[in-house]
């Protein structure tokens, strides 16, 4: 319960938990801070474990803090990335111009690890989609791994097979996210601008994509066959917990 005592110390209040998410704007900072704290995706499974807090407590904290962050209108944004898990991190619309400001001398984090997983089993995977599955530092991560020689990253045509799956569940997820986050706007053509400007990079003839490079598979004994190569992480899959 370390997390517990953390969040408890950064909000300073000595009391309880459980008495502090009995208030709802206390309830929102808690998970806040669990989001904030955790520096990457987490799922409200874990934060109702570490917190203590009911499930549904969780799930409707969560859905007021990102109507919070959608009314204050800055760069940040809480959102979800799959079924269960949530991530806070840049918007689209700035995040690709404030990507040198990442900090790149470090040891690889477990969210640098989480990034080169996605890459090796989805690859090859569009900068865009990167991002929007791993969040607004993806990409400093993936040249991470660029400079250590583990991915590379390759032009590919947008006819090219081995985008269609990755394309088609980003491309349907995308638009649920567009529409779930704003429901009375989706027939305003100011929305539908905004959607066709941010992704605009759909029409292009070919996509800037990640893919592993060799030392990738010889240093993790892996097959530089990719479809082999994703067959053996789908047997790992738990292990990178990755998302289909």
């Amino acid at each position: 319960m370390k997390l517990v005592a953390e969040i408890a110390n950064l909000l300073g209040s000595q009391a309880t938990i459980e008495d502090m998410a009995k208030d709802s704007d206390t309830l929102v900072q808690l998970i806040e801070s669990c989001l904030f704290m955790r520096g990457e995706a987490v799922s409200a499974a874990d934060i109702a474990e570490n917190l203590g807090i009911p499930r549904e407590t969780i799930d409707q904290g969560l859905s007021q803090l990102v109507q919070r962050y959608e009314c204050f209108g800055g760069a940040i944004r809480v959102r979800q990335i799959d079924d269960d898990y949530w991530i806070m991190d840049l918007k689209e619309d700035v995040s690709e111009h404030v990507e040198t400001f990442y900090i790149e001398q470090k040891p690889y984090t477990k969210s640098d690890i989480m990034t080169i997983a996605f890459i090796a089993y989805m690859q090859p995977v569009p900068r865009r989609v990167l991002a929007f599955y791993r969040g607004s530092s993806a990409t400093a991560q993936a040249r991470k791994w660029v400079d250590a020689g583990f991915v590379v990253e390759t032009k590919v045509s947008r006819e090219d097979p081995s985008l269609t799956r990755l394309m088609q569940k980003y491309t349907d997820e995308r638009e649920e996210a567009v529409a779930s986050a704003s429901p009375d706007e989706s027939n305003e053509p100011e929305g539908k601008k905004e959607h066709s400007k941010r992704d605009s990079w759909l029409d292009k003839d070919e996509f800037s994509c990640y893919v592993t490079a060799p030392r990738f598979s010889g240093y993790f004994n892996l097959p530089r066959d990719v479809d082999a190569m994703k067959a053996e992480l789908e047997n790992q899959k738990e292990m990178y917990c990755l998302f289909d």
